[in-house]
């Protein structure tokens, strides 16, 4: 910390900051194991609404071609955080707080729409 003034360093032993990144690190971590096949199976699904999303653009659908194309993005990202960023494996905690962000997100884009519909 501050060499010159003593007044200034923390007053936390050091046996105690010790004490707590153990426990720290005996609680918070955890691990699990996800079989290649997983992998391959959210590998296979994550091609198939790609190759749709693709298959889509090629109909008319009319006002409906953007929020087609919104919904297969949304799934796709939905499955890579449950799988690749292990949301699935972790504390719902988190699952919460990107549900709040997705959420904020979704409110976004409806204003959006809304705002360039009615103008």
């Amino acid at each position: 910390m501050a060499s010159s003034r003593s007044d200034l360093d923390f007053l936390i032993p050091i046996i105690l900051l010790d004490y707590l990144k153990i426990e720290i690190m005996d609680n918070g971590q955890h691990t699990h194991i996800v079989k290649y096949s997983t992998f391959v199976w959210v590998l296979i699904i994550l091609l198939v609404f790609t190759f749709s999303s693709l298959a889509i653009t090629k109909l008319d659908l009319g006002v409906f071609s953007v929020t087609a194309a919104l919904v297969f993005a949304s799934v796709k990202s939905v499955i890579v955080l449950m799988y690749f960023m292990h949301l699935k494996f972790d504390k719902k905690f988190y699952a919460i707080m990107m549900a709040g962000i997705v959420l904020l997100l979704t409110s976004v884009i409806l204003v959006t729409f809304l705002d360039y519909l009615y103008r």
